[in-house]
């Protein structure tokens, strides 16, 4: 029976990552400082409006400290079912035979002894074909994000606000390799001659396909990586013209710009960190509009959008080899231990792996990234226990549209046929958050909250949670 491979198309954390920039913008906003709120929410005594109005307009600068911390080890696949880490990276049940193109075609009878009987069972990249690979994966993520924020100008209907985010990232992967199924000393169909072929090169699997890996596909496997260094910066400028229409709303538009300040991939590692987007200079144009009523009725809805232009960047997309006449395997495009150099290769033609991660080559390429949208909406509950504690709840909706790429750049001199329908990243993903936040706010120039934002549901999506301190002085 032929088996049926699943092609798992990877998406990596970059929607996440760059909903980054729109956390800390949410954060901010809903901060925001607005002295007729704060009026409204600390004063009940008409005589003291004027006080207070008139020493909130003083405060003109905010600085804002949001350190947060994540974990995920979980993720949610292109039906929304939820899967580990691993198998959402790279698949989950997939075989050498499907990343590794001359074992598919040795056990196929495409790869054969130069002299002796023509049977593929004489080679131990047959008897390796069907070694099952699971990956267990899991991401660390600490970021401190500093924030500074100005209102430029104020009157009684409008407020402008500017301000910029600068992210501090502390990433950690986990990855391990676990081999099952078909081996060479429990293969009854392996003979003594291609245990000691197979032993003469390698100590055993493990090492036999990390240094597939390595040499046959420039990628380094790499247990626990650990970077830190600046994610993407963001900048934000938005008008408030709630008081257009009542005092006690904040209707607000703006623009935030993401820029891609922090590394970009270099292709060589195996899940590489990643401590912001790719490459791509995000823009998020945005509306907040909030309201209050009374101490436990204070809804906000918050909705962006996402659009980003074309870049370029590293990505693994599979290709199609093939060759019309038979020749010696060390004169083709195929990557092989030493000991099969001189076999002899039939006409073939396949993709070098199924999976994107794990493709032979990480040319250059071209995004064209799909828009995406943020949609958020909760209530704060002043006053909480009758103290100067808040509490909100919040639900956040996320969408991305599917990315294209086009090779930029195969550095080969002759055409290659990549397949990049089937590219690294390229799927659309949907998000379902949820997220709790208490703050406390003893003055009106400062504001210290805790919360957590959790993913639920979704599809094409890591499974993240996340959790922040917050902290925001207004001068």
């Amino acid at each position: 029976m032929k088996r049926i491979v699943y092609l798992c198309l990877i998406f990596f954390s970059t929607r996440l990552h760059a909903i980054n920039d729109l956390f800390f913008l949410i954060e901010y906003l809903e901060n925001l400082y607005s002295p007729h709120q704060t009026f409204a929410k600390q004063s009940q005594d008409c005589s003291s409006y004027d006080a207070v109005i008139n020493h909130a307009l003083d405060r003109r600068f905010s600085l804002q400290f949001l350190p947060f911390y994540s974990v995920i080890n979980q993720g949610f696949d292109s039906c929304g079912t939820k899967q580990s880490l691993g198998s959402q990276l790279f698949c989950p049940c997939f075989f050498l035979e499907d990343v590794y193109l001359p074992a598919r075609l040795s056990k196929d009878g495409l790869i054969l002894p130069p002299t002796g009987p023509k049977s593929p069972c004489e080679q131990f990249l047959t008897q390796l074909a069907d070694l099952k690979l699971d990956f267990c994966a899991q991401e660390k993520t600490f970021v401190f994000n500093i924030g500074a924020f100005y209102r430029f100008c104020y009157n009684d209907c409008i407020d402008i606000y500017a301000g910029v985010n600068i992210p501090i990232v502390h990433q950690r992967h986990e990855l391990d390799l676990t081999l099952t199924g078909a081996t060479l000393l429990e293969d009854g169909d392996s003979s003594p001659a291609v245990v000691c072929q197979f032993f003469s090169q390698f100590s055993g699997t493990k090492e036999f396909v990390i240094e597939l890996f390595n040499d046959c596909k420039g990628l380094q496997f790499i247990p626990v990586q650990t970077d830190t260094g600046l994610g993407d910066v963001s900048a934000m400028v938005s008008v408030d013209f709630g008081r257009l229409w009542d005092e006690d709303l904040q209707f607000i538009a703006g623009l935030n710009v993401g820029f891609s300040t922090s590394k970009k991939p270099r292709g060589n590692i195996l899940w590489e960190t990643q401590l912001g987007g790719e490459g791509a200079t995000h823009f998020n144009p945005y509306i907040w509009v909030e309201k209050y009523y009374n101490w436990y009725t204070n809804p906000y809805i918050f909705l962006a959008a996402d659009f980003a232009p074309s870049y370029e960047t590293i990505r693994r997309v599979p290709q199609r080899l093939m060759s019309e006449t038979q020749e010696l395997v060390g004169d083709s495009e195929l990557c092989v231990p030493e000991s099969f150099e001189d076999f002899i290769l039939e006409p073939f033609s396949g993709i070098d792996s199924c999976l994107p991660l794990l493709a032979d080559a990480a040319p250059c390429v071209c995004v064209d990234k799909g828009s995406g949208v943020t949609f958020a909406i909760a209530n704060k509950i002043h006053d909480l226990f009758s103290t100067d504690l808040e509490l909100e709840l919040s639900y956040i909706f996320l969408h991305e549209s599917a990315n294209s790429v086009s090779i930029v750049d195969s550095n080969s001199p002759t055409p290659i046929d990549f397949d990049t329908d089937n590219a690294e990243g390229i799927e659309g993903s949907t998000g379902h958050l949820i997220q709790w936040e208490i703050s406390y706010r003893p003055r009106d120039y400062f504001v210290c909250s805790v919360g957590s934002v959790h993913l639920v549901a979704g599809s094409n999506m890591f499974k993240e949670n996340r959790f922040f301190i917050d902290f925001v002085a207004h001068y």
